[in-house]
């Protein structure tokens, strides 16, 4: 059975080095989102040979932060699995966020980017995986948020405060 999986933010870091991890694995497709192409190319040349020959990493522009580029990731996602007759994609992995000193730049890209993919990318997941069931957490969807003090959060937004 392959695994897919979507990795945010995929270009550098965490992001890139979960991206090499997952595609060493055998029989994964990985979705390696980075708000430019080029950046997430590059990224995936560096580990390139160490992808399992029955894996696949597939660069593709995501900004978490554009409508528009979120909706045509999500189609070239959907469209991807089609064409290789795979249901679903299985697992998002949000990673994209920054830290700057603007608030609002930080949540439009750390809460509102991270429930956008994850509505946006609903209707690619399991049919079994799309509500929300608190009783059942590691097989729903949700938006999660890590952030240093405590706020609101938004309508469908779940936080992980830490104790910072």
């Amino acid at each position: 059975m392959v695994r897919t999986i979507l990795v945010t933010g995929a270009n550098q870091g965490l992001g890139m080095h979960t991206v090499h991890q997952l595609g060493e694995m055998p029989d994964t497709v990985v979705f390696m989102g980075s708000r430019k192409l080029t950046a997430a190319e590059e990224a995936l040349s560096k580990f390139t040979a160490d992808v399992h020959h029955s894996s696949t990493v597939v660069p593709i522009q995501l900004d978490v932060t554009d409508n528009a580029s979120i909706q045509a990731a999500q189609v070239f996602v959907a469209d991807f699995l089609k064409t290789k007759g795979i249901q679903s994609l299985d697992v998002i992995i949000n990673n994209a966020a920054i830290f700057v000193e603007s608030l609002p730049d930080s949540f439009a890209t750390n809460v509102i980017g991270a429930a956008s993919i994850a509505e946006a990318f609903r209707p690619s997941a399991p049919q079994q995986h799309r509500g929300c069931n608190p009783q059942h957490l590691e097989r729903a969807w949700l938006p999660v948020a890590l952030l240093p003090t405590p706020i609101p959060a938004p309508p469908g937004v779940w936080l992980v405060q830490s104790g910072a």
